[in-house]
């Protein structure tokens, strides 16, 4: 836990210790990613409970994204037709919901680009109430699942390398494969955005 404290620049352990997992339930209601990796880091460490990382942020997630969907449903058009910007942002989530549907409410929790405007996008698209939600708690539930226990055999893995390697040696590497990742991620979702604007 010290060498991500120091990554970070943050106290994790006091952050937990003060607000716990409040603190999953708000920032996984914006987004999230990243706070649920950590959690999951944390439980591996006995700081927090694994199952209750994963329940906060699965009730965060579903609390913010059907909060955005009704946002939409409801102002939806209205808000795009004033603010010109959101509609541009939107038009990406669009093409991926004429095109691939259920699949996409499923997996927009995974897509760079698109993942904060999507649920918005689904609910100014006129995606029924039942069939939303149903596909939303799904999806909340794997992502939940999937990140927390990320973190946490990361951080069970890692810790065993460090005590095999030592940290000035596993600490470069974990960075640069972070690093990596994340760049080719984006990459191949940017361009996947980008071919579905270009088709549209």
């Amino acid at each position: 836990m010290e060498f991500l404290d120091h990554l970070l620049g943050l106290d994790i352990e006091h952050l937990i210790a003060k607000y716990g997992y409040w603190a999953i339930v708000i920032n996984t209601f914006i987004e999230g990613e990243t706070i649920q990796i950590i959690a999951g880091w944390a439980a591996h460490e006995e700081l927090l409970s694994l199952w209750l990382v994963v329940l906060s942020g699965f009730a965060g997630t579903v609390a913010g994204d059907q909060l955005y969907y009704w946002i939409g449903r409801r102002w939806g058009r209205p808000l795009m037709h004033r603010f010109p910007r959101l509609e541009a942002r939107c038009q990406p989530a669009f093409g991926f919901l004429r095109r691939y549907d259920n699949w996409f409410i499923l997996g927009f929790r995974f897509v760079y680009g698109v993942r904060n405007v999507a649920p918005f996008a689904c609910g100014a698209a006129g995606i029924g109430v039942i069939r939303y939600t149903t596909l939303n708690v799904i999806a909340a539930a794997i992502w939940a699942v999937s990140f927390a226990t990320a973190g946490y055999f990361f951080g069970k893995a890692i810790a065993g390398l460090i005590d095999e390697y030592g940290l000035k040696l596993v600490l470069p590497t974990v960075i640069g494969l972070v690093v990596l990742g994340v760049a080719v991620t984006r990459w191949r979702a940017r361009k996947k955005v980008q071919k579905v604007v270009e088709i549209d």
